[in-house]
């Protein structure tokens, strides 16, 4: 559905979202206490963080098309943030169209930590902007047709029991670390 108005939050510091479908923004003032914001159901939208959000969790969620454009859940976080987690439960894309993407934008990432559990998860393609270390804890089987970096010289470390399947990889990924790995690597 259409985002209802936010109010002023004073010190809560996680904010569960449900059956969000459309654009919204945290405002850097007005919910400056919120630093894990937490997407469950819906289909997408893009969403701009505010200043302190750190962790965005995306659980039963299908990523659809957001008007109709190549990335359909975008996760804007601050123009600070340098190291940020995502968290996915039971994400899934919606047909058999190959734009139904998770993009995380952000000025100055460095670090993104993906954590998949719960019950498996799905997504065409995976950007992490300029991140230069990804690390992939796959607690559950976890997918996607691509993982992209606008970083020249990337590391990716992937640990956990679940199998992970991630198509191609960026060309800006040039180390791929899978020993802490259990359930098997398929990159193509």
């Amino acid at each position: 559905g259409t985002t209802a108005a936010l109010p002023t939050m004073v010190g809560i510091e996680t904010l569960n979202m449900y059956d969000e479908d459309a654009a919204f923004t945290l405002s850097a003032v007005d919910q400056s206490s919120v630093t894990t914001l937490n997407l469950i159901r819906g289909d997408g939208g893009t969403i701009t963080t505010g200043a302190n959000v750190t962790t965005v969790g995306l659980t039963n969620l299908t990523v659809a098309s957001v008007a109709n454009t190549a990335n359909d859940t975008v996760i804007a976080f601050g123009a600070a943030s340098t190291v940020v987690t995502l968290n996915l439960d039971r994400l899934t894309h919606a047909d058999t169209d190959t734009d139904e993407n998770v993009d995380i934008n952000g000025a100055a990432l460095t670090t993104v930590n993906i954590n998949a559990s719960g019950t498996k998860s799905t997504v065409d393609v995976l950007d992490v902007a300029g991140a230069a270390t990804i690390n992939l804890d796959a607690a559950v089987n976890f997918t996607a047709t691509g993982l992209t970096t606008s970083s020249a010289a990337g590391t990716l470390t992937i640990t956990g029991a679940g199998a992970v399947s991630l198509g191609v990889l960026d060309n800006g990924i040039t180390t791929v670390t899978a020993s802490g790995n259990t359930g098997g690597v398929t990159l193509t």
